[in-house]
């Protein structure tokens, strides 16, 4: 009889006289499903800080149009002749989100509203709309708009 060659576990002739291991195939496989298993990961990870960033602009846009309306507010409270000058009225506003300063385009205009009140007047009721607007990877304008509508404390129809 003759001699006989140990086998791996997997059938094949063992080199090292049957001590299993892997071989440098098998663990060049696995670092490459390894590596794209990773990388889907990392692309994963950069779509939610993307998003992220994009949301943290949103929510600064959506905080200057309500700053901006509470500005009008106090001054229509004063004097309604001050909404009239925020009419086509353009400005620019600059807020760091993480790490970089985003500028925000702010654009207002003022529509009177028509008669709609029981006193036969519209009061000096008018409607402001504000437009914020910002630059979104470079190219990309996003806006967010905002409408209030303001009128004068005192309706001068009314009977007093």
């Amino acid at each position: 009889m003759g001699a006989t060659a140990k086998l791996s576990s997997r059938g094949w002739p063992s080199s090292n006289g049957g001590t299993r291991g892997f071989t440098l195939i098998e663990v060049m496989v696995a670092l490459v499903i390894l590596a794209l298993g990773l990388l889907g990961s990392l692309v994963g990870i950069m779509a939610a800080l993307s998003c992220g960033i994009n949301v943290e602009m949103r929510n600064d846009a959506v905080k200057i149009a309500q700053e901006q309306s509470e500005a009008l507010r106090n001054v229509a409270s004063i004097s309604y002749a001050g909404v009239a000058g925020y009419n086509n009225l353009q400005n620019v506003i600059t807020r760091q989100v993480r790490n970089s300063l985003v500028s925000y385009t702010v654009t207002s205009t003022v529509t009177a509203v028509p008669p709609t009140s029981s006193c036969g007047g519209n009061c000096g009721a008018s409607l402001v709309k504000f437009t914020v607007t910002w630059q979104y990877k470079g190219t990309q304008a996003v806006p967010y708009t905002l409408q209030t509508i303001v009128r004068q404390a005192q309706c001068p129809h009314s009977a007093e």
